[in-house]
């Protein structure tokens, strides 16, 4: 089981351009990046994490009911969760 902190989590950008991702005033992560364009589209990227984690990890098992292969997610997912990496 994943041990992630349950989001929703937002990204945020403060005063400084700086690029924060957290939920709950729970931070998360700072992203820093040349070009805010590029940080925040970092930041939203990964405050939607938890998101993605859950659909992919809904629609695998879907479609490995049906018989469709599903490795490519699967890795995915065990990349996530620390291994494969």
């Amino acid at each position: 089981m994943t041990k992630f902190t349950k989001g929703p989590w937002v990204a945020d950008v403060d005063c400084h351009g700086t690029v924060f991702v957290g939920c709950d005033e729970h931070p998360i992560a700072d992203v820093t990046f040349v070009g805010h364009e590029g940080s925040l589209a970092n930041g939203q990227l990964i405050a939607a994490s938890p998101d993605l984690f859950n659909a992919l990890t809904v629609l695998a098992d879907a479609c490995e009911s049906m018989g469709i292969p599903v490795d490519a997610a699967r890795a995915a997912l065990a990349k996530a969760e620390g291994g494969g990496v």
